[in-house]
């Protein structure tokens, strides 16, 4: 696709104002593809007249310019050069194939008139009839309704002063028939590229106009043959049609088709699964869980971060609530579950089940949650206290129950147990199973435990002839009374429920394997975990080696950084790391 992407800025700023955004452009997509245009009258030391038929022309002789040259057309305009740019989008009946907005008023009150004031000071003074005819027309702009529908991406300052980032919502409730990807840049103020993100905002831009590129290639057998086993991707695909590249492009998906994955050090689709973490306070302490090495302090993610974190990386399909912390502590659990499901992606939760009640049962379901995994370790009340201490065992087994109960009445969702086995609570391994079988969940899914700090209570570096007997009865058990026991290598695949067979644990001696070199893990090719700082870390398994932070590094330098690349290519390689050949997922 041959691209014409045209940059517009704002009524009393200047070309120079985009030109640290033109200049990357033209680096990556060419001169040839670059117009930063220069409105009409902006070249005087006075301040310009405002003429919206002119701003307007000039725009779409441009856009013309290169659609003569049968290029698809990229708008970006900063400021009141994005109302403009709406304006000569509906004067012209032009559909971009993207329209950026960065810091675009959608209306303009009162209280802009004192922020203007301050914006502008020190700078030439703009007569009164002047100022008139920008307002009536920015609020003109920003109250009519476009008919067609095509990506819209718009680009707002935390701390804009002139232009509160409250007002980016507030085009998807009147102008664009199709929600609008909305992205908050942490510190950032009007004059955006002026600020310390400006790294952040361009490389947001220039990923979309990739997307879009990428696009031009399709899938059609691997897109139908996903959708196949995972039939929300067709909602999903309507939303984010451009996601299908990056779909049809990781592991997971190649999986699916029957091809074996080429797992490269660089990586040219974005993540499809996202590990949230939205909170770090929990209502246990459980013998091996990360957070008795981590330490970290007791938070919550807002609400707010968590919708940035969405539209930062509009690719994710999957969604998994799921870190050091309980989930069901956050207070507002629910909302955002029905956020990220109104972008129709996947949500899944994982929860140790002491908190699950009638009502917040419902309230998950009602949300539009779509698969759960109850984290459960031990098989009766005393075990329970030694690994997972501050357990009510009792509790956890009837909440489990009466969710499984409401879940069959209200909505069919997977539900799984997991169950992390060490050295300590393998001999009651059947007894777990038979916990499981009374629950009335799809699955159980095993796995060794993992870290370091807890190879001592490994079945790995324990197992012996007793031990490998218990283990083989307990599964074999579970199989004659139709309950599925899996493996960890299914958690990152897709369509795992209609795809299960291919990870049953079998032969059961999986459980305790380790391999020397990569057999199974994708998750630094696919899938993303995101502490609650918006700090990601290379992999679950990796919760200490944090690579990057959402809030401040732009996602290209993450997803393809040296560090992700040198561990990705190490893992393939004949000595992977340490943590790799610890893992049981390795």
């Amino acid at each position: 696709m041959s691209l014409g992407i045209i940059l517009v800025h704002g009524y009393t700023g200047s070309h120079h104002d985009l030109e640290p955004l033109a200049n990357e452009l033209i680096a990556n997509f060419g001169k040839e593809s670059v117009i930063n245009l220069h409105l009409p009258g902006h070249d005087l030391e006075k301040a310009p007249e405002f003429n919206e038929k002119v701003f307007s022309e000039t725009i779409y002789r441009s856009i013309k310019f290169f659609q003569n040259e049968g290029r698809k057309i990229v708008v970006i305009g900063h400021s009141t050069g994005g109302n403009v740019v709406l304006e000569a989008l509906m004067r012209f009946s032009t559909k971009p194939e993207l329209l950026v907005l960065i810091s675009v008023p959608q209306k303009i009150d009162q209280g802009y008139f004192e922020r203007w004031e301050r914006h502008r000071l020190g700078k030439p003074s703009i007569p009164l009839v002047d100022v008139a005819m920008m307002v009536k027309f920015v609020n003109s702009t920003g109250s009519k309704r476009f008919a067609a529908e095509f990506p819209v991406l718009v680009i707002h300052g935390e701390n804009d002063k002139l232009v509160p980032s409250s007002q980016a919502h507030a085009w998807n409730s009147i102008v664009f028939p199709k929600p609008a990807r909305i992205v908050t840049i942490p510190l950032a103020d009007h004059d955006i590229f002026q600020n310390a993100n400006s790294h952040l905002v361009s490389d947001i831009i220039q990923r979309a106009i990739r997307d879009l590129r990428s696009n031009d290639i399709k899938q059609e057998k691997t897109i139908k043959s996903l959708i196949a086993v995972e039939p929300g991707l067709k909602d999903f695909f309507t939303v984010t049609p451009f996601s299908e590249h990056h779909l049809t492009s990781c592991p997971g998906s190649q999986t699916v088709i029957g091809k074996k994955p080429e797992l490269l050090s660089t990586v040219t689709h974005d993540p499809v699964i996202a590990n949230i973490e939205i909170t770090t306070y929990c209502n246990l302490n459980c013998q091996f869980c990360a957070r008795n090495q981590m330490k970290k302090g007791n938070q919550h993610m807002s609400f707010d971060s968590f919708q940035n974190i969405l539209s930062l990386l509009p690719n994710l399909y999957k969604v998994v609530l799921v870190g050091l912390g309980e989930p069901l502590l956050h207070p507002q659990l629910t909302e955002f579950i029905k956020y990220a499901k109104s972008l129709k992606k996947k949500v899944g939760l994982v929860t140790n089940a002491m908190l699950l009640n009638t009502q917040i049962s419902s309230r998950l379901l009602e949300a539009g949650l779509d698969s759960i995994a109850f984290s459960l370790d031990g098989a009766d009340l005393n075990l329970s206290a030694l690994v997972r201490k501050g357990t009510d065992f009792d509790k956890v087994i009837n909440n489990i129950k009466e969710f499984v109960e409401i879940s069959n009445s209200f909505k069919q969702i997977s539900k799984a147990v997991f169950s992390a086995v060490s050295i300590d609570t393998v001999i009651h391994l059947k007894d777990l199973v038979d916990q499981v079988i009374d629950l009335g969940v799809d699955v159980l899914m095993l796995t060794d435990i993992n870290f370091k700090a807890n190879l001592n209570h490994t079945l790995w570096q324990n197992k012996d002839e007793k031990i490998e007997d218990q283990i083989r009865k307990a599964i074999t058990y579970a199989f004659s009374k139709n309950l599925p026991v899996l493996s960890v290598h299914g958690l990152e695949e897709f369509g795992l429920e209609k795809r299960y067979h291919d990870f049953l644990m079998v032969p059961p001696a999986q459980l305790y394997q380790r391999s020397s070199s990569h057999t199974w893990c994708y998750s630094p090719w696919q899938t993303i975990p995101i502490d609650v700082e918006g700090n990601i870390t290379l992999c679950d398994c990796r919760p200490d080696l944090i690579i990057g932070n959402l809030w401040r590094d732009s996602f290209s330098h993450i997803w393809n950084g040296d560090l992700i690349q040198k561990y990705r290519a190490k893992m393939m390689g004949p000595n992977p790391p340490e943590a790799c050949k610890i893992c049981p997922r390795f």
